[in-house]
């Protein structure tokens, strides 16, 4: 409560009620809140939206590993290494193999280098490297992360302003380190669209493109990053 010149009034946060639904592994939000920061700026704003709840989700599901390949000459014992600890060991029959995400959740997110050691049967040893790099927005193979808001812009003063706004994202993650995003911001006076693709590529770093446009009555713009 505020008291100025003996007026009352009342100045609320920003007040919301939450609800996990499992099924979907998502949360719904009603109140004042803000947008996702995935694609677009994050604005404060009252109405619903609709995000996936990744609380619910395991971090080793979620997250973006580098996946490990190799080929055993013969029954084999594969270790894995970061910064000379080891993080992983298993044994592997003949031929190729593959060590996914599963398998190393321990992993640190980020830039690093990972040290591959086979140790074969007959007393061979096979060691190599796999750098890797997680850029900004990054998901594993077959994970997918959205987000659906429907409300009106709220300013710093708690006014509001009409009209109702749209905003959807979509992030969805492919094989060989690869993550497509896209999204929409919708106004009756102003449209935003931004689609786009990241790439995890080693020891070279990461690589990124998006390409984003807005549309309004008065005016037209590009933004390509």
């Amino acid at each position: 409560w505020q008291n100025l010149s003996s007026e009352k009034k009342f100045e609320s946060a920003y007040i919301y009620a939450e609800r996990g639904l499992k099924k979907i592994k998502s949360k719904l939000t009603v109140g004042d809140k803000y947008t996702s920061a995935d694609l677009f700026d994050s604005v404060p704003f009252r109405g619903f939206s609709l995000n996936k709840d990744e609380s619910m989700i395991p971090f080793s599901q979620r997250t973006y590993y580098p996946t490990i390949r190799g080929i055993a000459k013969t029954n084999a014992t594969v270790e894995v290494r970061q910064n000379g600890y080891l993080i992983y060991s298993t044994s592997v029959p003949p031929g190729q193999f593959e060590i996914g995400r599963e398998q190393i959740a321990d992993l640190g997110v980020g830039v690093g280098v990972l040290d591959v050691s086979i140790y074969e049967k007959n007393g061979q040893v096979q060691n190599y490297t796999v750098p890797y790099s997680t850029p900004v927005l990054s998901l594993p193979d077959g994970y997918s992360k959205y987000s659906v808001t429907i409300g009106r812009y709220r300013e710093v003063n708690n006014d509001y302003i009409d009209p109702v706004f749209f905003e959807g994202t979509y992030i969805y993650g492919l094989p060989y380190g690869f993550t497509l995003f896209g999204g929409v911001q919708w106004v009756n006076i102003y449209n935003s669209y931004a689609i786009g693709a990241s790439k995890d590529i080693g020891e070279y770093g990461a690589l990124s493109f998006d390409w984003k446009t807005s549309v309004s009555k008065t005016d037209t713009s590009n933004e390509n990053g």
